[in-house]
């Protein structure tokens, strides 16, 4: 018998340190941490080890909230409670990693920009063997939950694709966009009813 089975929305969330950033490691909420019943968290396997929570469907508690992520978890308990139904929250997350790791390669070097990080992430590869090289992160993560239906995706990119040793990369604001619009084309095949939040 199947039970405590929930029909809502379902978000993912994802980015790199700023987002897999858990509850426990922030200021605690000033109305504190509750049991969020309608709230569930689904944590997507990652190339890092140490992540406490598997990869299995968890309800938010005032035990497992704290090893979710900071951000999911606010953005899903205020969402839940404007819309009154269940919210489920999926990670795509990797402290440290570059938006190039969580496009598809193909996407990627098809661009005079791809091409120009290449030697770039040559380094972060080197760095970070498990996810620095491009596409790394799209393999390993995003395609393995295509087809998933959600309702949106909210991503948090931030210093590693924003250092001094970054900026030469990119020869104007117009290829910084271009790096997100690549990000867009190589999830929205696989996703195509999904709505891009980025922040």
């Amino acid at each position: 018998t199947i039970t405590d089975i929930m029909i809502g929305e379902v978000f993912f969330v994802g980015g790199q340190s700023n987002m897999q950033m858990h509850l426990g490691e922030v200021v605690p909420p000033r109305d504190g941490i509750v049991d969020c019943p309608m709230v569930r968290y689904y944590n997507t396997q990652r190339p890092e080890r140490g992540e406490r929570l598997g990869a299995s469907w968890t309800v938010a508690t005032k035990e497992t909230a704290p090893l979710m992520s900071a951000l999911g978890w606010m953005f899903a308990t205020k969402w839940a409670a404007l819309r009154g139904m269940a919210v489920g929250i999926v990670t795509l997350y990797q402290g440290a990693a570059s938006l190039q790791s969580f496009i598809e390669r193909d996407v990627l070097m098809a661009t005079p920009m791809g091409q120009h990080f290449s030697d770039h992430h040559a380094v972060n590869q080197r760095i970070y063997p498990a996810w620095g090289e491009d596409g790394a992160l799209y393999d390993f993560m995003v395609k393995r939950l295509a087809p998933y239906s959600m309702r949106a995706m909210l991503w948090y990119q931030g210093e590693s694709n924003a250092g001094v040793s970054e900026a030469h990369n990119y020869a104007s604001l117009n290829e910084l966009q271009a790096a997100v619009d690549n990000f867009v084309e190589s999830v929205a095949d696989s996703w195509a009813s999904a709505v891009m939040l980025t922040f």
